[in-house]
């Protein structure tokens, strides 16, 4: 078989439906024109993709095709990881400690918040009281 171009499968409005329903309908997959002129990924043209090939292949050959697809994006990630398999630990582990960090920031800004309210209520009532007093002087002075 030969390679597969995923361009199609790499766009943003890329639609698995429409590419299935264009597969069953013997047509080409067109992406649809309201996201077409949208910014698009590098190396990927936009229009009519034609998802029979040629001359309309049946559904068997697409879905072959598909399978070749996907066991090949499969093989290339697992090479990837292989490569990159010491990086991706020490990823994981350093979000592993952000996220003991994170939980312990989010909980001392949980007791902030709660001391925030607390003084909120200290302060409002002094703050009631006072206004009563300032009206009620206001309004001997005015008599």
């Amino acid at each position: 078989m030969s390679t597969l171009d995923y361009s199609i499968f790499a766009h943003p409005s890329f639609d698995a439906n429409e590419y299935a329903n264009a597969i069953l309908a013997s047509q080409p997959y067109r992406i649809s024109s309201a996201t077409e002129h949208a910014a698009k990924p590098a190396g990927i043209s936009v229009g009519v993709i034609d998802s029979t090939s040629s001359n309309k292949e049946e559904i068997s050959v697409a879905l072959a095709k598909l399978s070749f697809g996907i066991e090949d994006v499969n093989r290339q990630l697992k090479n990837v990881i292989n490569v990159h398999h010491e990086a991706l630990l020490a990823q994981a582990a350093s979000v592993n400690q952000l996220e003991g960090s994170l939980q312990s920031v989010n909980g001392r800004l949980k007791d902030i918040s709660g001391s925030v309210n607390r003084l909120r209520a200290k302060l409002s009532t002094p703050y009631a009281a006072l206004n009563t007093h300032a009206a009620r002087l206001q309004k001997l002075q005015l008599a």
